[in-house]
């Protein structure tokens, strides 16, 4: 059964740069983005790569590995050599801190 586990602080977050957090085995990336905090998979479904410390442009992550993009909102894959979209994961922000669900 998901539930929400505490991940980080919204002040330790800077705009658009991903912060690699792990709940158990699970590898997440939190990013601001607009002042809209995001969750997905910290792991490119194409090659394992991770998407931190990089940072997004836009709604999108980029894996540096190999260029792979994704909508960090739905984990839609929008540009290869990636096939599989990433997991997304849902956020609460209570206060300064971050909640994400496994």
């Amino acid at each position: 059964m998901a539930e929400f586990h505490k991940v980080a602080k919204v002040s330790e977050l800077k705009p658009n740069e991903i912060k690699a957090v792990a709940v158990g085995s699970i590898e997440i990336g939190v990013v601001s983005v607009a002042g809209k905090v995001n969750a997905f998979s910290d792991v490119c479904t194409h090659s394992q790569c991770s998407f931190s410390p990089g940072a997004v442009q836009g709604d999108v992550a980029i894996c540096e590995c190999h260029g792979s993009e994704f909508n960090i909102h739905t984990g839609e894959v929008l540009a290869g050599p990636a096939g599989a979209p990433i997991p997304i994961y849902q956020v609460q922000v209570h206060g300064d801190d971050i909640f994400v669900e496994v």
